[in-house]
């Protein structure tokens, strides 16, 4: 879970891609073979909501592809999948699919809110990346960094001006 979320706030697009059978990767964690974890499968479902509806190659929504699993292992799979699904229709309007405006309103917020975690993540990494070129300086190579330098130090700038603070509670 820790590798799926880490992955997320560095490509949170990766949620989003298939292979070559239009698999996601919300696919792969609701298959038996796999190692289900409700943790991970609430972690693609929070970075691509949609994924709750979407079918692969063989015409499977991910809550279809854990059924098909028939394993009592899949069942907190299923549930979790089920409970979001519930979720999703309770945000839609009974008219034709359109979402209310509080429903957009509120699945905005929580796009921004995941756009906001994946700016940090990126923000940790320009942190990361300015204080390890940090430790080699005074040598040959500072001139030869400068670059990566000033890439990691833009990259900070940018998510220091893009996104706000985290409250602390």
């Amino acid at each position: 879970a820790g590798v799926v979320r880490a992955l997320l706030r560095v490509y949170s697009r990766a949620a989003q891609t298939p292979d070559d059978t239009s698999k996601l990767p919300i696919h792969y964690s609701c298959q038996a073979s796999s190692k289900p974890s409700v943790v991970v499968v609430e972690q693609l479902l929070e970075a691509y909501p949609e994924s709750i509806n979407i079918k692969n190659g063989f015409g499977l929504t991910p809550l279809a592809e854990a059924k098909a699993a028939d394993s009592s292992g899949m069942e907190p799979i299923v549930e979790a999948l089920e409970s979001f699904k519930r979720k999703q229709q309770r945000i839609q309007s009974q008219d034709g699919g359109e979402m209310s405006a509080g429903a957009e309103v509120a699945a905005l917020q929580a796009r921004i809110a995941a756009l906001e975690d994946a700016l940090r993540g990126i923000g940790s990494v320009a942190m990361d990346l300015r204080r390890d070129l940090g430790k080699k300086s005074g040598s040959k190579k500072d001139t030869t960094l400068a670059p990566v330098k000033r890439f990691a130090e833009r990259l900070n700038t940018i998510v220091l001006d893009a996104v706000p603070e985290e409250d602390e509670d």
